[in-house]
């Protein structure tokens, strides 16, 4: 959070930001009823939490439309449509929520006979601290591992993908999602100044700046990956009214049966 202010504080536009940093404050401080009640409507819904609202709220970011209700993005909604599908016919007994996101993690623990890991590098929230490079799970243990945009943070983003690989069960899937910006991924894990990275892969925290090139890695880390987009889930005409961003991409993945070999 600190890097977070510091980079809006050096930033052109910092009074924006800081405008914004203070709106959000303030705004998730309303208790969470009163906030479905003000943006109660039929123009638009929520697939995360189910709310119907007459708009969303543009804070931060003019890109970024949350949820007021359950402070969902538009990733997050389009996950929890992945899960309807993924779910309708599946239950997979042991879950690993790495980075959990407070819209997610109330469906993947709402699951009924399901034990639900959530763990992360530092966040107070989580259950378990995780480095995603050398995790300390056995082999094989996970149904479902769920990892969304936390491999463009990651200094060696190869090594964690195959580490996501070998906690998967053998029938296991992963879920994955990464902002994908950029023709071909570009990276400089040694880069330092928050402000550059923001400038070079677009926020104060990121590494790389993924293309769709991010399936060869997977690939090459021994994954056999499905590539969803926002249109394969919802028609066309769907995506404005759900709050959801067009073309945004989630990889499904299973393993290969091969192992892979070190790169």
């Amino acid at each position: 959070m600190l890097d977070y202010v510091r980079t809006g504080l050096r930033a052109p536009d910092r009074r924006r930001r800081l405008a914004d940093f203070l709106a959000a404050a303030l705004f998730w401080r309303v208790p969470r009823p009163v906030r479905r009640a003000l943006f109660a409507g039929d123009t638009y819904a929520c697939p995360a939490c189910g709310a119907q609202l007459r708009r969303f709220v543009v804070l931060h970011r003019d890109w970024y439309q949350w949820c007021p209700v359950c402070r969902s993005l538009q990733r997050h909604r389009l996950v929890a449509l992945l899960l309807d599908r993924l779910l309708s016919n599946w239950q997979p007994a042991r879950i690993l929520h790495i980075a959990p996101e407070a819209s997610i993690r109330a469906r993947l623990r709402a699951i009924p006979g399901t034990l639900y890991i959530s763990a992360d590098r530092c966040a107070p929230d989580a259950l378990l601290r995780l480095d995603l490079g050398a995790m300390q799970f056995s082999d094989g243990v996970f149904d479902l591992v769920f990892c969304s945009h936390v491999l463009e943070h990651v200094p060696d983003d190869r090594q964690a993908m195959r580490e996501i690989r070998r906690v998967m069960s053998p029938t296991g899937k992963a879920v994955i999602l990464v902002p994908i910006t950029a023709d071909e991924t570009t990276e400089d894990p040694t880069l330092a100044d928050p402000v550059e990275r923001e400038r070079r892969f677009g926020q104060h925290d990121h590494l790389r700046r993924y293309g769709p090139d991010v399936t060869q890695r997977l690939a090459e880390a021994g994954l056999q990956v499905e590539r969803l987009a926002s249109e394969d889930l919802v028609p066309p005409g769907e995506l404005l009214r759900l709050g959801l961003e067009p073309g945004e991409t989630i990889f499904v993945c299973e393993r290969q049966t091969a192992t892979p070999k070190a790169i």
